[in-house]
């Protein structure tokens, strides 16, 4: 300081415009940089709230679509729900059906196991004429060729009347050849489920049958069942396994 005293008053000027312009650019640089930086804060900044603006829309835009979906999911529950109460219903008007036909279908059934040859005959024609009647009635004439087997085959009729059949005829018809195995015959290829039906009867009545497609005139839902001979006196012997 004590030299700067002794320099001349224009050496001292000078020295203080220097020392005043190199100040003024320090503080000019430090301006620049200190607003580089405040422009570059604001830059990143404006970066962020720009970013989290797109990512907070993006999830919004995902919580609407899933919020959708969510309502959709929800309307087809409500209505599978529904139609499920439906099909319920509608299930049990069915079974309540199905338990009146099988009760009515089990009275018929012992109404008509008193009855006649002739008077179920009768109603064999009327069922004959009534297509869709006869198809739910199916009809049984059984045979046997010994009048041992009587008894036998009346057990056989009842358990088919039991399941149903209307068993037309039960009748003994001598044959001179022994009949080595029960046959159930049928008419037409398309009851030919409806003779192995009969088959499965007889064989929980402890007979070994086949069923056979006959030829000649045609029986709508008419099976002819002719018992092996012997299944009276020896009911094992029609027996196998």
């Amino acid at each position: 300081m004590s030299e700067i005293q002794g320099m001349p008053h224009a050496e001292q000027l000078k020295l203080l415009r220097e020392f005043s312009a190199n100040v003024d650019a320090k503080l000019r640089a430090a301006a620049k940089s200190a607003w580089v930086s405040v422009a570059l804060a604001v830059l990143i900044l404006t970066v962020l709230i720009v970013s989290g603006a797109s990512a907070l829309g993006d999830q919004k835009q995902r919580l609407r679509k899933a919020e959708a979906e969510r309502v959709t999911i929800a309307n087809e529950v409500r209505k599978l729900k529904f139609e499920v109460r439906g099909l319920n219903d509608e299930i049990a008007g069915k079974r309540a059906e199905v338990e009146t036909l099988e009760s009515r279908r089990n009275q018929l059934t012992m109404i008509l196991s008193g009855l006649a040859e002739s008077e179920l005959k009768s109603i064999d024609a009327a069922l004959s004429k009534d297509a869709d009647a006869g198809k739910a009635w199916p009809r049984i004439y059984l045979t046997y060729n010994l009048p041992s087997d009587k008894e036998r085959a009346k057990q056989v009729a009842d358990a088919l009347a039991a399941s149903g059949f209307i068993v037309v005829r039960n009748k003994y018809e001598r044959s001179p050849a022994q009949i080595a195995q029960t046959h159930v015959g049928y008419y037409l290829d398309s009851e030919k489920d409806l003779a192995l039906k009969v088959v499965d009867l007889l064989k929980q009545e402890g007979l070994d049958a086949i069923p056979n497609l006959l030829k000649g005139t045609t029986r709508p839902n008419h099976i002819d069942i002719s018992l092996a001979t012997g299944v009276g006196t020896r009911p094992d012997a029609n027996a196998r396994g």
